[in-house]
């Protein structure tokens, strides 16, 4: 049985995590100057990874990083 890669979100908007998508924080994995990161799962079952902003309004520079990251 192969394993799959958990996917990762992004979430650059300063809203509540558990606001803007249906799934459930399990675990803080790194939390460093720029940005924390979760493991989560989907409601379907499906392991993710969110990366989060630490910065309310991150720039359009922050953003483009996070998307290519």
């Amino acid at each position: 049985m192969r394993l799959k890669a958990p996917a990762t979100v992004c979430v650059p908007l300063a809203q509540p995590m558990s606001s803007l998508f249906d799934h459930e924080i399990i675990k803080q994995l790194h939390s460093g100057g720029r940005s924390r990161v979760y493991r989560a799962r989907a409601a379907d079952g499906t392991a993710l990874i969110v990366k989060k902003p630490n910065q309310q309004f991150p720039s359009f520079q922050q953003l483009a990083q996070f998307k290519r990251e």
